[in-house]
C-alpha cells in the first residue's frame, strides 16, 4: 500500500511534462540542438524544457542551467522565466530530497505565476507543493491543491493536462481510498480528454488499464475485462514508452484477473510481462512481476515456484536500491516506469529505493516463512535477518519522514500567523482610517470638485479640436475640390465628346463622378475603409492623366498582406502630397515623370508611400519664387494641421515625413512622402 501511495504522491509533481511521441532522449537532444542558435526569451525557454528533461536524472548539472536562465530572465525583464527558474530550482531541491528548500523555491514560483497569470505553469506548481505535504504525511494540505489545479486547467483549457490529473485522482480511489465507483467517474474523464486530445497512444492505453482496475474495484468485471483488453490495443510497440507501459498493463491484468477474478489466465498474463520486463532491462517491473508470481503460487500453494519467485523479487528489488534507477539499460533511462508516470520519470532515486526496501522487506519476510514451513530453519532465520534490517530502515524512514512533515507544518503555520499578523495591522490601520473619515470624506469632496473642473476643462478642449478638425476637413474638401482641376476634367470630357469618343468620354464621366462622390463621401466621414481611399486615388491620378496625357505614368500597389476592407484610415491623406508631386514636380520635368503609390504593413503600422520623379523640392521652389514668392501648398499645409490634431485625440500618432531623393553626383532625383498610420488608430 505504500508503494501505491508514494507514486501517487510523485505523480502530482509534473502533470505539465507531456511531450510529443518520440522518446525523452530525442526531445533533448533535439532542443540541445536549438540552444546554440537561441537568444533572449527563446533562449530561456529552451533550457527550461532541457531542465525539466535532465532534473530527474542528473538535477546537480542542472544547477548552472538554473542560474542561467534566473539571470537571463532578470536582465530581460521575463517575468515567466523567473517563476521557471525558481521552478527549476525546487525540483533540484526535490530531487535532492531537500524538500524543505523545494518548498520555499516552489513558494516564490507561485507568487511570480499568480502576478503574470501563468494558469498552466501555476497550476503544475501547486502541484509540486502538494507533493511535497503529501509526501511529508500532510495528506489533508496535499489534496487541497487539486481542485485550484482542475479550475486552473479548465480556465486555460489545457485540456490533457487535466485528462492527468483525473488520471492521478482516479489512481488515488483505485490504490489508496479503494472508491471503485470515485475511480471510475473521473478516470472515464480522463480518458474521454485522452482521445479528444488526441494524446500520445501510452496516454489512452495506461489511462485504460487504470479503469480496468477501476471497474474490478467495484465489481464491475465484465466491464473491467473490456478495458483491459481496449488498453493493450492502445500501445505502440515501436515507442520506447509503450513498450514499458505495456508491461506494466499486462501485470495489472494480472493482478486483477489473480485478486478479483480469481482465473488461473492471470499467470499468462503475469509470464508476458515478466518476459518483457526482462527483455528491456526493467528491474523495478521485473521485481514488481515476480512479487505478483509469488503471490499467485502462494495462493496456490506452490510453495517452490513461490519461493523462487520471492527470490527473483529481492534480487531486483536488491538492484534498484543499490542504484535507483529503475533500468540496467541506458537506453531506457528517461522512458517512464509506469502508468503514473505518463510524462516524465520523476519518482527520484531516493524514492525508488524506499519503494525497493519495501519490496525487500515483504519478499524475506515471506522467504522466512516459506524456509520454516518447508524445514529450512537456518534459512528462514536468515532471511528473517533481513527482514528486520529493512524493516527497521524502512521505520526510521517513515519517523524521518514524518519529523519532516511536522516540520513544514510548522514553518507553513509559522508564516500562516505572520500573515494573520499583518491582516491584523491591516485591520488597525483600517480603524484609524474611520477614525479621520470626516477629514477624508471632506478631502474626497475637494476632489470630486476638482475631478468635475477636470471634466469639464478636458471637454471643452475635446469640443474645441473637434471644431478645428471639422473646419480642417472642410477646408481640405475645398482645397481638394480645386476649379482649375474641376475645369481641366470636365473639358477633357467635352472634347472626348467633340471628336465623337462616347466610349472614352464615358470612361472619364464615371471616373470623373466617381472621384467627386468619394471627396464628398470622405468630407463627413472621420474614418473610411482603406479600400475606398485607394479607390479615391486611382480616381484622381486617372482624371490627372487625361490632363497631361504624356507627362507621367503612375502605379498603385497594395501589399497582399493588406485587408483594405477592414482597415479604416482617415480619409484624404494622400491628395493633396500627390497633387504636390504631380503641380511641383513632373508638370515642371522636361521629360516623362512617374508617381508610385505604395501601400505595405510594417510593425503594426500601415505605411503609405509616395514617391515621384520629378525635379524635386528644391529645384521647384526656386521656380515658384521667381512666379510669386508668396506661394504655399495650401492643401499640404491643411493636411499637416490635420494630422496634429488628429495625434492630439489618440495614442496611435500619425508620422509625417517627407525627403528628397538623389543620385550619387547629389543630384535631386525627385521626393518621397511617407506616412505611417497606426493600425489601430
Amino acid at each position: 500500500m505504500k508503494g501505491f501511495f508514494t507514486l501517487f504522491l510523485i505523480l502530482l509533481i509534473n502533470t505539465s511534462f507531456a511531450t510529443d511521441k518520440y522518446d525523452l532522449n530525442k526531445v533533448y537532444d533535439s532542443l540541445a540542438r536549438l540552444l546554440p542558435l537561441a537568444k533572449g526569451t527563446q533562449r530561456v525557454d529552451i533550457l527550461c524544457k532541457m531542465a525539466y528533461i535532465l532534473t530527474p536524472y542528473e538535477p546537480d548539472s542542472c544547477q548552472p542551467m538554473s542560474e542561467e536562465i534566473l539571470s537571463l530572465s532578470s536582465k530581460l525583464n521575463y517575468p515567466t522565466g523567473i517563476g521557471k527558474a525558481y521552478q527549476i530550482k525546487g525540483e533540484i531541491a526535490f530531487y535532492n530530497d531537500n524538500y524543505t528548500l523545494a518548498l520555499d523555491y516552489y513558494n516564490r514560483a507561485v507568487d511570480i505565476f499568480r502576478t503574470t497569470d501563468e494558469k498552466k505553469e501555476l497550476a503544475k506548481t501547486l502541484g509540486q507543493i502538494g507533493t511535497i505535504y503529501l509526501f511529508t504525511n500532510n495528506v489533508e494540505k496535499g489534496m487541497a491543491f487539486i481542485p485550484e489545479m482542475i479550475s486552473l486547467y479548465q480556465q486555460g483549457h489545457y485540456l490533457d493536462e487535466l485528462a492527468m490529473v483525473y488520471n492521478a485522482i482516479g489512481f488515488y480511489h483505485n490504490n489508496y481510498s479503494k472508491d471503485g465507483k470515485a475511480a471510475i467517474d473521473v478516470i472515464r474523464k480522463s480518458l474521454s480528454l485522452a482521445i479528444q486530445e488526441q494524446l500520445p497512444s501510452r496516454y489512452p492505453g495506461a489511462v485504460s488499464a487504470s479503469l480496468a482496475l477501476a471497474y474490478a474495484n467495484a465489481g464491475q468485471y465484465d466491464s473491467a475485462r473490456i478495458n483491459y483488453h481496449k488498453s493493450l490495443k492502445y500501445f505502440n510497440d515501436s515507442i520506447q514508452a509503450d513498450r514499458v507501459l505495456k508491461t506494466e498493463t499486462l501485470w495489472v491484468i494480472g493482478k486483477i484477473m489473480s485478486e478479483y477474478m480469481k482465473s488461473d489466465s492471470a499467470l499468462y498474463y503475469f509470464e508476458k510481462a515478466l518476459g518483457r520486463a526482462n527483455n528491456l532491462t526493467f528491474l523495478w517491473g521485473v521485481y514488481r512481476t515476480a512479487d505478483l508470481m509469488a503471490n499467485y503460487y502462494f495462493q496456490k500453494n506452490e510453495i517452490e515456484k513461490a519461493i523462487r519467485y520471492y527470490e527473483l523479487a529481492a534480487k531486483n528489488a536488491l538492484k534498484v536500491n543499490a542504484t535507483g534507477f529503475a533500468f540496467e539499460d541506458e537506453t531506457y533511462r528517461r522512458a517512464p516506469i509506469s502508468f503514473w508516470d505518463l510524462h516524465i520519470r520523476n519518482v527520484t532515486a531516493s524514492i525508488l529505493r524506499i519503494e525497493a526496501k519495501e519490496g525487500l522487506a515483504k519478499s524475506y519476510k515471506m522467504l522466512s516463512y516459506l524456509a520454516e514451513r518447508t524445514g529450512n530453519f537456518k534459512k528462514g532465520l536468515e532471511y528473517f535477518k533481513l527482514f528486520n534490517i529493512y524493516s527497521d530502515t524502512l521505520n526510521q524512514i517513515a519517523n524521518d519522514k514524518q519529523l519532516l512533515g511536522l516540520e513544514i507544518s510548522y514553518e507553513t503555520e509559522r508564516k500562516n500567523q505572520q500573515i494573520n499578523m499583518l491582516e491584523q495591522q491591516s485591520e488597525l490601520q483600517e480603524y484609524r482610517f474611520r477614525q479621520n473619515r470626516f477629514f477624508l470624506y471632506g478631502l474626497g469632496i475637494a476632489l470630486v470638485l476638482v475631478l468635475l473642473f477636470a471634466i469639464l476643462f478636458f471637454r471643452q478642449n475635446r469640443i474645441k479640436s473637434n471644431q478645428q478638425a471639422i473646419l480642417l476637413k472642410q477646408r481640405l474638401f475645398r482645397s481638394q475640390m480645386n476649379p482649375h482641376f474641376i475645369f481641366n476634367s470636365l473639358a477633357s470630357i467635352q472634347n472626348s465628346i467633340i471628336n465623337e469618343e462616347p466610349i472614352k468620354a464615358s470612361k472619364y464621366l464615371a471616373k470623373f463622378s466617381k472621384l467627386v462622390r468619394n471627396i464628398l463621401d470622405s468630407s463627413v466621414e472621420e474614418f473610411i475603409p482603406l479600400e475606398e481611399e485607394v479607390n479615391t486615388i486611382e480616381n484622381y491620378l486617372a482624371l490627372q492623366k487625361i490632363r497631361f496625357p504624356e507627362k507621367f505614368d503612375y502605379s498603385i500597389e497594395v501589399d497582399e498582406a493588406i485587408d483594405a476592407e477592414t482597415i479604416r484610415i482617415p480619409p484624404m491623406l494622400a491628395q493633396p502630397f500627390i497633387e504636390n508631386a504631380i503641380e511641383h514636380g513632373i508638370k515642371l520635368k522636361d521629360s516623362k515623370g512617374n508617381i508610385q503609390v505604395h501601400f505595405r504593413l510594417q510593425n503594426e503600422m500601415l505605411v503609405l508611400e509616395i514617391e515621384d520623379d520629378g525635379i524635386g523640392r528644391k529645384k521647384a521652389q526656386e521656380i515658384l519664387q521667381k512666379q510669386n514668392d508668396n506661394h504655399k501648398s495650401l492643401a499640404t499645409s491643411i493636411t499637416q494641421q490635420r494630422i496634429a490634431v488628429l495625434n492630439k485625440e489618440r495614442k496611435g500618432k500619425i508620422q509625417l515625413s517627407i525627403f528628397d531623393l538623389t543620385n550619387e553626383a547629389g543630384e535631386a532625383t525627385g521626393t518621397m512622402v511617407r506616412i505611417n498610420i497606426p493600425i489601430t488608430f
